[in-house]
C-alpha cells in the first residue's frame, strides 16, 4: 500500500486575505459615514442649546430694561445671565460655536429684537438648524454664506 502524503497548508491564502481586507474596508466606510452623521447631529444640538440659552438670557436681560440696548455676549456673561460654558465666552464679547466659528449677539431694529449669529457653519448643519428651529416662534432662522442667523424678540416696540 502506498501512502499518499498530503501537503498541509500553512498560513492563509491570497483569496482569504483579499476577502478579509474587502470586508474591513466596507466596515470602515460605513463607520466613517455614521461617525460624520453623528458628529454633525451633536454639533447641531449643541448650537441649538447655545441659541436657546442666549434667548433665555436675553429675556432675563430685557426684564428690567426698556430695550435690548447694550446686549452682547460680554454683557450676558458679566451679568451672570449666561454661563461661560455656553459658547465658550472668553471676555472678548464673542462666544465660540461647535464648528470653531464665533457666536455674537446684537440688538437690531432700534433695539427691539436680538440677532444671534454663528459663523463658519457648514451648509448641511445650517439647513438642519433651520429645520429644527423654524417651528419655534417668534424665531426667524436663516443661512447666509456660512453664517447661521437667528432673530427673535419683538418684546419692545420702537
Amino acid at each position: 500500500m502506498k501512502r499518499v502524503m498530503m501537503k498541509s497548508q500553512q498560513g492563509i491564502g491570497l483569496l482569504e486575505l483579499m476577502l478579509s481586507l474587502a470586508i474591513i474596508a466596507v466596515l470602515l466606510v460605513i463607520a466613517t459615514r455614521y461617525y460624520e452623521t453623528a458628529k454633525t447631529g451633536e454639533q447641531v444640538n449643541e448650537a441649538i442649546g447655545i441659541v436657546q440659552a442666549i434667548r433665555g438670557a436675553s429675556a432675563q436681560w430685557a426684564a428690567g430694561k426698556p430695550s435690548y440696548s447694550g446686549l452682547n455676549m460680554s454683557a450676558l456673561y458679566n451679568y451672570g445671565l449666561l454661563p461661560r460654558s455656553v459658547g465658550g465666552g472668553n471676555n472678548d464679547g464673542v462666544g465660540t460655536n461647535p464648528w470653531g466659528g464665533n457666536v455674537s449677539v446684537t440688538p437690531i431694529n432700534s433695539n427691539a429684537q436680538v440677532q444671534v449669529t454663528l459663523t463658519k457653519v457648514p451648509t448641511q448643519a445650517c439647513n438642519n438648524l433651520i429645520g429644527k428651529l423654524s417651528y419655534e416662534t417668534p424665531i426667524t432662522p436663516t443661512c447666509n454664506g456660512g453664517n447661521f442667523v437667528v432673530t427673535f424678540g419683538a418684546q419692545y416696540s420702537s
